[in-house]
């Protein structure tokens, strides 16, 4: 096969933020010790280029990029795989977290040189005190597929619905189900994306769980923030999981409420709810 060279892998507190490189200012604001370098590990690295070739790829639909600020390198490595290539998924930073990470202007103008356009942005967060604009995810099309999508009807390309739209249909789902206290479990930048559904919604919003104890206490929108126990304390109807990253493990967390009969709702995973996991 193809062969690669040794590249030092940077292990972190948390395992989301491992990267070829270094974690910058922005990252270790933003996250505090999620983005501390534990250990480091040699991996092997080979162009997308090289891996077609060896692998005996012609032709990608759509190439889904996510490197924790690598993706500039990664498309440099990809000349040939882009011109086979029919749609980029990047996750793109506005704001680099890491030292000499690929921003969404480096990411836009080398897809731009090799004939893609971007189409949509999706799953813009929100990140520190200030709640600047740090990351997104970018669908870029090739010119002339852009081109005959745009002449027909709308449809949406990128996988799933926003989270927003999510949050609402899961709070009228439970609203129809006759659910009326509903618990909300995450304080991040998922819920946060989540505002206007929670704004208004169609339940009764009893508060927001967050796993940091300096929270506790605290309130967002009004809603007091609190945790799982003092959740559970509370006898919702319903608890929504919101988080896209966490999801699986906030589900595993709530197995005491699901044991009172607490509707604990997946916004992924097919929405999965405690009776969809007993079925």
């Amino acid at each position: 096969g193809a062969t690669g060279l040794g590249a030092t892998l940077r292990i972190n507190k948390n395992l989301w933020t491992c990267s070829l490189l270094e974690s910058g200012e922005r990252g270790l604001t933003y996250h505090d010790d999620w983005y501390e370098t534990e250990r480091t590990e040699t991996v092997k690295v080979v162009t997308l280029d090289q891996w077609a070739t060896e692998h005996e790829i012609d032709r990608i639909d759509v190439l889904k990029l996510d490197l924790q600020g690598f993706e500039g390198p990664a498309l440099r490595g990809a000349r040939g795989v882009l011109e086979r290539t029919s749609m980029v998924l990047a996750e793109a930073q506005l704001i680099p977290e890491y030292v000499g990470a690929a921003t969404f202007a480096d990411i836009d103008a080398q897809l731009r040189e090799a004939d893609f356009e971007l189409y949509q942005i999706a799953d813009l967060c929100l990140k520190g005190p200030h709640r600047e604009p740090a990351s997104c995810d970018g669908l870029w099309i090739k010119s002339a597929l852009l081109s005959a999508i745009r002449d027909k009807q709308p449809s949406p390309l990128l996988p799933g619905v926003s989270k927003a739209e999510r949050m609402g249909a899961a709070l009228h789902r439970l609203a129809a189900d006759g659910r009326k206290r509903v618990g909300v479990y995450g304080a991040g930048a998922h819920t946060l994306a989540c505002a206007e559904p929670l704004a208004f919604p169609p339940v009764e919003i009893v508060g927001v769980v967050d796993d940091h104890p300096d929270r506790h206490g605290a309130t967002l929108w009004g809603l007091p923030i609190m945790s799982l126990e003092t959740m559970r304390a509370q006898r919702p109807d319903a608890l929504v999981l919101s988080s896209d990253r966490f999801e699986h493990k906030l589900w595993i967390r709530t197995q005491p409420l699901r044991d009172d009969g607490v509707v604990v709702v997946r916004l992924y995973d097919k929405n999965r709810t405690q009776h969809d996991a007993a079925a």
